[in-house]
């Protein structure tokens, strides 16, 4: 019996429910929407660090939907068994775009868009460059999976004690002036707050993108 818990609370233990099951697009589904939820908390707050990585696991699960329900899976599928393919797929389509262990935003929106193509089910070019820019370009450039690992803060560039506030087209662009970028932790913290926010408008739009393009 682990800390004085009852054996039935003992073999209900969030990590045994997990490790002994398969995850299935019903669960991404509801992991994304999820992640989501939970990185408005921590944004609103000024945690913008915390909030970025959230934002782009939410992004990262929405658009891994939509490239396996183009493929036919249904919610009952099981995520492990499409990832291999994908990764084929892509080797023969795109051998430069790394899926960074099935985490990359740019591997997983451009195996959308040309998965889409390739089955005659064309993404409109508006939504393809949505896609595109905001996600596998800007958000991508933002967000990796390995920022679990890294301590950052996010400020802006035009003073590491300020967050110049922007629009949402501007925020995020590491080369753009007033742009918030993530930088090592030893800098000064965040004095201020955007009005918004690159990652929550970015991973709204992933949302929005991958519902029109998966096509199903």
């Amino acid at each position: 019996m682990a800390l004085g818990l009852p054996p039935a609370c003992v073999a209900m233990t969030l990590r045994r429910q997990i490790i002994g099951s398969q995850e299935t697009l019903t669960d991404v589904t509801w992991a994304a929407e999820q992640r989501f939820r939970d990185a408005e908390t921590p944004f609103r707050a000024g945690r913008f660090a915390g909030a970025v990585y959230l934002f782009g696991l939410s992004s990262e699960m929405w658009v891994k939907l939509a490239c396996f329900h183009l493929r036919g899976a249904t919610p009952s599928t099981p995520v492990r068994g499409l990832l291999g393919p994908a990764r084929t797929w892509m080797r023969a389509q795109a051998p430069a775009i790394d899926p960074e262990q099935y985490h990359s935003l740019l591997f997983w929106c451009e195996y959308l868009i040309r998965l889409r193509h390739t089955r005659g089910l064309p993404m409109s070019a508006r939504l393809a460059g949505l896609l595109r820019h905001h996600v596998a370009n800007r958000l991508h450039s933002d967000w990796t999976i390995d920022m679990r690992y890294r301590s950052a803060a996010v400020y802006g560039s035009s003073s590491p004690n300020h967050v110049a506030p922007s629009d949402s087209n501007r925020l995020g662009r590491a080369n753009t002036p007033g742009a918030r970028r993530l930088v090592p932790d030893r800098s000064v913290r965040p004095a201020t707050t955007p009005r918004t926010g690159a990652s929550d408008a970015n991973a709204r739009l992933a949302h929005t993108c991958c519902e029109d393009g998966s096509g199903v």
